[in-house]
């Protein structure tokens, strides 16, 4: 069979940065900035349509407090499949099925270029919305000294965090 090419036209729309709204920051981790998966849903029915992508979850654990699954996009025109593990603990389960299989294809989307910015560290770039002021300021100024949120917890400056990203990115 032989597959559809993307276009450069598909390219530069996965390529496109995600509008600020589509990002916050990182309910626990202040280093770190979510997307909001039903940006990359949006995305990927803009550059392949609606139906000409499939997501199928697989349950790998749901024991104790954390659910996680092993989810495999593809996108069957263009030969492209994608597989990523993706963990949720919402104590509400059904939420946490659901955001396990966000999670991944968060992740999966970063691959095809959806939200490439926000991994590469430049989403900083783009305008923040209100809600996200004291991220945006955060990456601009020196961090303010924050409390211990419980014992036993480090807690990163950015400063750390940029002096050691190299690190980071191995994690």
């Amino acid at each position: 069979m032989e597959y559809k090419k993307l276009t450069a036209e598909q390219v530069a729309m996965l390529n496109e940065p995600l509008p600020a709204k589509a990002l916050k920051q990182h309910p626990t981790k202040a280093f770190l900035t979510t997307i909001n998966s039903i940006y990359v849903t949006e995305r990927l029915n803009q550059v392949f349509g609606v139906g000409a992508w499939r997501v199928k979850p697989e349950l790998q654990e749901a024991d104790g407090k954390m659910v996680v699954v092993k989810t495999t996009l593809t996108i069957p025109e263009y030969g492209i499949e994608y597989e990523c593990y993706g963990g949720n603990d919402n104590a509400d389960r059904g939420d946490a099925y659901k955001g396990a299989v966000t999670d991944a294809i968060t992740k999966i989307g970063s691959w095809l270029g959806i939200g490439a910015n926000v991994w590469k560290n430049e989403a900083g770039k783009q305008t923040a919305p209100a809600q996200q002021k004291s991220f945006t300021q955060a990456t601009a100024q020196p961090a303010q000294p924050q409390q211990p949120q419980s014992k036993g917890k480090k807690q990163l400056t950015l400063e750390q965090v940029k002096a050691n990203e190299e690190q980071f990115v191995l994690w």
